[in-house]
């Protein structure tokens, strides 16, 4: 094969592999597009309504949120799904923002019910993945609306930005930022080939390497096995969405169509370790046979493996790794012929639709991860506290209370007007997280996401100064960024975060690199006191 081909398909295959499905880039872009849109829809619908130069900053700012979080939320494929669930974002900020506008202009209560509100934010979860955004959407009217002073007057007005911003992003994704199923699905089968392929690399690479560099390589090859389970259950979920599978597929057919190549691979990749640590004479035979099936030369394959699977009389002499490479090629073999029918239906008379129950139900498009699992783990010390046998909601939510009250003390500490920054960093670590070490990890990635944002936000924010435009711009442009690497990397999520809150300022004509500083250090005020979760009642 062509080496400039070869290396083409090696670069397809990294890019459909890194993000399967390309969910990654489809949430960025629909987060993108909702923005920006969202933002000129409230600017006209603000001019119309003569709100004012504040009101029209205000209208813009909630309508960003509200597009924002409503580009996750209704990021599903059902129609009416995504109408019941957007039907109660105006009650769920509604509500948020009367009892700010209730509180309003008395500290001390306000702070009181601030950390009720995160209670409530976090409890409500146990009721579905919709509630985890009505609860956040309650949270964030809260601070809205308290922050700002709101009267209630107001709340008509502000009630009225938020429906616009709903309207508007429901329509979105009922139309141009609809999912379509088959798609997706048909784009991580792809993914989960390029992953398959990117093992047989692994195996490849490892049985040309110098014994010195197995134990590295081992680690490798063993990462990539993990990626490519990841995309066969991503699999699974996807194929579990109405109109999802492809004409004449059953979910059991692409399942046992799906299990019949993962096993291929992963037996290659232990005949490729056995052989590897054994030795022998086939072993560049069997690096050539990984290594074509690697690049996708399946042709080569076939070539290569054939001397390999002749049969042969006698015991294989010692050294020679011929059962390894025999497997090896065997499994090779499988693969290839699976996917040269990757599109036809399996012949099995056996199978139906019938009864088909994926074994993960995906979130977002993606998987669940730990939080879908671990209100099935106990927590720890329950022999000697009751409140340890709580239900993992009920737990975070009284967790996020205290790290709440924590932060409002610690940050008032550093300062009287900025402290939500710590609450709103010790609220935003309990968010997807299940487990003491996701909440530090997550804590520790956003002070270090905030510390590397300072420099590119100051130097940005001086750029864009007194240009409006280029000001959204690299707004919608942060915000899209961050929500393509958030779950690559949440301290890259924040970097961008960092960026967009010091175009934000710099509208406003706040901005300092002495305020962002202090963000920094009311940042790191509000991470260290989610990490002391496992102190409280053993979770």
């Amino acid at each position: 094969m062509d080496r400039g081909v070869a290396a083409l398909r090696g670069i397809r295959d990294r890019v459909v592999g890194s993000d399967p499905g390309l969910n990654r880039l489809r949430m960025a872009l629909s987060a993108a597009l909702a923005m920006a849109t969202t933002l000129g829809i409230e600017y006209l619908y603000a001019t119309a309504t003569h709100a004012g130069p504040q009101g029209t900053l205000i209208a813009m700012l909630l309508g960003t949120v509200m597009a924002m979080m409503g580009s996750m939320a209704l990021s599903g494929t059902g129609v009416w799904p995504k109408v019941r669930t957007a039907v109660f974002f105006p009650p769920a900020i509604g509500i948020g923002m009367l009892a700010g506008v209730a509180v309003a202009g008395r500290t001390d209560l306000m702070l009181c019910v601030f950390v009720a509100v995160m209670f409530v934010a976090v409890f409500v979860r146990r009721f579905g993945m919709a509630f985890f955004f009505y609860g956040f959407m309650i949270w964030m009217g809260y601070f809205f609306a308290a922050f700002l002073g709101a009267k209630l007057s107001m709340l008509p007005a502000l009630l009225s930005a938020v429906g616009v911003a709903t309207g508007w992003v429901l329509l979105l994704s009922l139309t141009v930022l609809r999912t379509n199923p088959r798609r997706t699905l048909r784009r991580v089968r792809e993914a989960f080939g390029a992953r398959a392929r990117a093992v047989a690399r692994a195996s490849a690479e490892l049985l040309a390497a110098d014994p010195r560099r197995h134990a590295r390589l081992r680690r490798r090859l063993h990462a990539r096995q993990l990626r490519l389970s990841e995309a066969a259950l991503m699999i699974e979920g996807w194929s579990a969405e109405p109109g999802a599978l492809p004409v004449g597929w059953s979910g059991p057919a692409l399942r046992r169509r799906l299990l019949e190549a993962h096993l291929a691979i992963d037996a290659l990749a232990a005949a490729a370790e056995t052989l590897a640590e054994d030795g022998g004479e086939l072993l560049p035979a069997a690096a050539r046979i990984a290594g074509h099936l690697g690049r996708r030369e399946y042709g080569a394959v076939e070539y290569v493996a054939r001397p390999l699977l002749e049969p042969r009389t006698g015991t294989a002499a010692p050294g020679t790794g011929r059962w390894p490479a025999h497997h090896l090629a065997a499994a090779a073999v499988e693969y290839v012929t699976l996917a040269g029918t990757a599109t036809a239906p399996p012949p099995y008379d056996d199978i139906t639709d019938e009864a088909y129950d994926p074994v993960v139900t995906l979130a977002q498009g993606n998987l669940p991860g730990s939080a879908a699992v671990a209100s099935d783990v106990a927590a720890r010390g329950s022999h000697w506290n009751p409140l340890s046998r709580l239900t993992l909601t009920t737990r975070q939510a009284i967790q996020v209370a205290v790290a709440g009250s924590l932060a409002i003390l610690a940050g008032r500490e550093l300062s009287q007007a900025r402290y939500y920054w710590a609450v709103l960093a010790a609220f935003i670590a309990f968010a997807g997280t299940a487990t003491r070490s996701e909440t530090s990890i997550k804590a520790v990635n956003r002070v270090v996401g905030t510390l590397v944002g300072l420099g590119a936000g100051i130097g940005l924010a001086h750029l864009t100064a007194g240009h409006t435009a280029w000001v959204l711009v690299v707004i919608v442009t942060s915000m899209s960024l961050g929500f393509y690497l958030v779950n690559v990397s949440y301290a890259c999520m924040i970097f961008f975060v960092t960026i967009m809150v010091s175009q934000l300022y710099s509208v406003l004509h706040e901005f300092s690199a002495g305020l962002l500083l202090l963000r920094l250090e009311e940042t790191a005020l509000g991470a260290a006191t989610p990490p002391c979760r496992g102190c409280w009642w053993g979770v």
